[in-house]
């Protein structure tokens, strides 16, 4: 009997103490609970008691909203987009007028939706101008995903149960957190590109602070400045990462971008410039740096080339050796940005070719045929290379063959079959669809989604294959079989909608604005819109047609391109400062 109460009170303890653990969680769990509850009935206190923002009658801000048209992609300079034209147009007139461009490129009318309501709070326009809706037709995530449009609503949100599972899971384990491969400081030694990604979710690209969240095993999705998430797709091979966002591609080694690259980057700001000089002391300061003297030799030679073509001769020869020593992407960078200083294009284009033929890669080379402008018979020889680069075995990197499989459609502008076939080559590897989706939409009605789905048929090397194309093809043509884009004009009629009834909501009127280049699904929701709601809209498009007419049209859109160029983008302006104008009376 002695012995058994030791065993008995041994036995109780256990017990005991899960009991005064749940009382204590208990407790700390309905004080936080509490604190929780104050602290929402004081923030609906302070949001219920601020002030609405007063509109000033003399305020007269135009905010001009929408995808790559609106934000200028084409443009020579910020200056020369159709918002930034547009204010000079109003600003003898109208000095008190001010115009915003708040678009960013790649927009559907869903995204242009959920940031608008910020930027109504913040701007206060008269107007809004919306150019929307070329890019529903491709994008799949065409619902909005939140009700909050414009962050103006009171949330209440409970997070006491998760920092109770937190705490919970913390107790309970004390497994650190996986890190993810990708985190870390990354560099690219061949063009000074530099990637830092933090576990919080915070990424660095080039000095520019973004952030992350996950959007697959091998994809990201990156938002910088709050505006629309771009995908960025990334692999690791070795101790090497491989990160895309297209056309942005690098492959990257693991730590801090080298002191010596530095210099070669302010070089390379010093030639963006015209500082020659200052490019040239930065340039030779690297000359002697092991491992960056073929980058450092061949900003030199673009250094020295408006001033002393002798010394920039000598400089390429130097290039010239180190390439026959090592035919690797940064030697053949370094002698195509230094011919095309010099303006040899013929050199250029006869080295592009043996290159391309020679190691299947165009990685640094492909840029400079948009750079020279070819002749036809220049063009041809390309074309030729690229195609024998396509057959070289071992083949390249995936993205690699593909990037020589868009440059190939890019030169085939004047065959709209032979470009959509290579440009659904690409995407096929890398799973981008813009370069398709263009090839569609400057082919003149020649690429219709039937010639597409021929061109599956032709390229598909199995059923993985086919089905993915048939995934990108129908993906731009919309997934109905109809074909006949009902479902994008209706998802875009419903986003346009909504686009009205906030802009109204803060009392702005809004005025839809449809394409250069004809987009019927662009024009019917806005036909629709206008009808059900009377709603204003401005012609480009007829405006556009006038040019047309009068021989003008060559100089307004991009040559094989769907964007404008100045002209076009100061014909965009003049036609909405008319309708400016109009309603400022």
């Amino acid at each position: 009997m002695g012995d058994a109460s030791p065993v008995s009170r041994r036995g109780q303890r256990p017990g005991r103490r899960p009991r005064r653990g749940l009382a204590i969680a208990f407790g700390l769990g309905l004080a936080l609970l509490l604190l929780k509850v104050a602290l929402q009935v004081i923030a609906l206190a302070v949001w219920w008691s601020r002030p609405v923002p007063v509109v000033d009658p003399a305020t007269k801000t135009i905010l001009c909203v929408g995808d790559s048209f609106t934000f200028g992609i084409g443009a020579s300079s910020d200056a020369t987009s159709y918002p930034a034209q547009l204010q000079g147009l109003l600003r003898e007139d109208h000095p008190d007028v001010t115009v915003v461009n708040a678009a960013w490129p790649g927009q559907t009318s869903a995204i242009v939706f959920q940031r608008l309501g910020n930027q109504l709070t913040r701007h206060r326009p008269k107007f809004v101008y919306v150019l929307v809706g070329y890019n529903d037709r491709w994008d799949t995530s065409r619902e909005i995903l939140t009700t909050d449009a414009g962050g103006e609503r009171f949330l209440v949100v409970c997070r006491t149960a998760r920092l109770l599972a937190l705490i919970s899971n913390a107790w309970r384990t004390e497994r650190p957190p996986e890190v993810p491969p990708f985190v870390g400081e990354w560099h690219d030694p061949d063009d000074g590109a530099s990637l830092t990604i933090e576990a919080d979710g915070r990424m660095v690209v080039d000095g520019s602070e973004m952030q992350w969240t996950t959007d697959g095993p091998d994809r990201l999705a990156v938002t910088w400045q709050g505006l629309a998430a771009f995908p960025l797709t990334w692999q690791r091979h070795g101790a090497r990462l491989q990160a895309s966002a297209d056309p942005w591609r690098h492959e990257f080694e693991p730590g801090p971008l080298p002191p010596a690259w530095h210099r070669l980057l302010a070089g390379r700001d010093a030639l963006a410039k015209g500082a020659w000089a200052e490019a040239a002391r930065e340039y030779s300061a690297c000359l002697d740096e092991p491992g960056y003297e073929v980058l450092a030799r061949g900003g030199l030679a673009r250094a020295l080339a408006p001033v002393d073509a002798a010394a920039a001769d000598e400089q390429i020869a130097h290039v010239q050796r180190l390439y026959a020593a090592d035919p690797g992407p940064q030697a053949a960078t370094a002698l195509v940005g230094a011919w095309l200083a010099r303006g040899q294009h013929e050199t250029l284009v006869t080295f592009a070719c043996a290159h391309l033929e020679r190691t299947g890669s165009g990685r640094g080379i492909l840029g400079a045929f948009r750079e020279m402008l070819p002749t036809p018979a220049q063009t041809a020889r390309l074309a030729e290379a690229l195609r024998k680069a396509l057959r070289v075995d071992p083949p390249p990197s995936t993205l690699e063959r593909a990037e020589v499989w868009r440059a190939l459609g890019a030169l085939s502008a004047d065959d709209p079959v032979q470009a959509a076939r290579c440009m659904l080559a690409a995407a096929n590897l890398d799973g981008v669809a813009a370069g398709l989706a263009k090839a569609v939409e400057i082919s003149g009605g020649r690429v219709t989604r039937a010639v597409c789905e021929r061109l599956v048929d032709e390229l598909a090397k199995g059923p993985d294959d086919r089905a993915r194309m048939l995934g990108l093809v129908g993906a731009i043509f919309g997934d109905d079989d109809g074909g006949d884009g009902e479902e994008t004009t209706t998802s875009l009629l419903r986003h346009l909608r909504r686009i009205v009834a906030l802009c109204r909501e803060h009392g702005a009127e809004p005025v839809l604005l449809d394409y250069p280049r004809e987009v019927q699904e662009v024009r019917t929701a806005l036909a629709r819109c206008a009808k059900d709601l009377g709603v204003g809209t401005v012609a480009i498009r007829a405006a556009f047609e006038r040019a047309e007419h009068e021989g003008r049209a060559e100089d307004l859109i991009l040559p094989g391109k769907i964007h404008c160029t100045d002209a076009g983008y100061a014909l965009l302006a003049r036609t909405v400062a008319d309708d400016v104008v109009q309603r400022l009376r």
